[in-house]
C-alpha cells in the first residue's frame, strides 16, 4: 500500500495530504486507519467545488490523480496516468505511467510517486521547470484565441 511504503522514512520533508470525496465509506474508513497516527498525513474528504480547485491544486508542490484509464480524461496534472490528454501530450513536462489491473495501479502509481520525490530531492526545480513547461504549452495550444478560432472553424465548415 501507498502509506506503507510513504512511512519508510519519517524523516523525509514531505507531507502528503489525500483531499475530495470518496466513493465509498468502506474506503474513506481504510483510508482513515491507514493514515491513523500519522502527522505527516492529513485527510480531507469534503468534495472540491471548481472555485476552489486552483487554490488547492497550487497549494502543493505536487499532485496526483489516480483517474481510472478506462473512464478519464484529465488536465493539469504533474502525476497521471497514461491517459487520453496525456497520450496526446508529446512534451515531458508530468510524470505518467500505466497499468493493466487495480493491483499494478498501486505498485506503478508508488513507483511513479517515489520517482517524483527524488526528483524534488534532487533539486526541487525539476518540478517547477517542469510546471512552467506545462503552463507554456497550455497558454501556447489552448489559449481563448485560439481556442475560439478553432471553434469559428469548425462551426464555419458546418
Amino acid at each position: 500500500m501507498v502509506f506503507d511504503t510513504l512511512q519508510y522514512n519519517t524523516s523525509n520533508n514531505f507531507e502528503l495530504e489525500i483531499t475530495g470525496s470518496c466513493n465509498s465509506e468502506e474506503y474513506k474508513e481504510k483510508l482513515k486507519h491507514l493514515a491513523d497516527n500519522n502527522k505527516k498525513i492529513t485527510l480531507h474528504f469534503d468534495f472540491i467545488d471548481n472555485d476552489n480547485l486552483n487554490e488547492a491544486i497550487q497549494s502543493s508542490d505536487i499532485a496526483i490523480f489516480p483517474f481510472n484509464t478506462a473512464s478519464s480524461l484529465n488536465s493539469g496534472t504533474v502525476i497521471s496516468p497514461l491517459i487520453g490528454t496525456i497520450q496526446d501530450i508529446n512534451d515531458n513536462f508530468f510524470y505518467s505511467y500505466d497499468y493493466n489491473n487495480h493491483e499494478e495501479h498501486t505498485n506503478v502509481l508508488l513507483k511513479t510517486i517515489l520517482t517524483v520525490f527524488d526528483d524534488y530531492n534532487k533539486n526541487k526545480d525539476i518540478l517547477n521547470n517542469k510546471g512552467d513547461l506545462a503552463y507554456s504549452y497550455v497558454d501556447q495550444n489552448n489559449n481563448w484565441e485560439l481556442i475560439g478560432k478553432k471553434y469559428s472553424e469548425l462551426y464555419n465548415s458546418l
